[in-house]
C-alpha cells in the first residue's frame, strides 16, 4: 500500500468515495462531526 498526499487529479474519486461511505454509513459522519466539534470547542 502507498501512502501518499492527495492531489487535484484525486478530488472526482475521492468525493465518490466519501459519499459512498456516507450511503453505507451516515452514522459515521455524525460521529467524525462530533469529535471534531469537540476537539474545537477545547481550543
Amino acid at each position: 500500500m502507498t501512502i501518499r498526499i492527495l492531489n487535484e487529479s484525486d478530488a472526482q474519486l475521492y468525493q465518490e468515495l466519501r459519499l459512498s461511505a456516507l450511503k453505507i454509513n451516515p452514522e459515521d459522519l455524525a460521529q467524525l462531526m462530533r469529535e471534531r466539534l469537540n476537539s474545537l470547542l477545547k481550543l
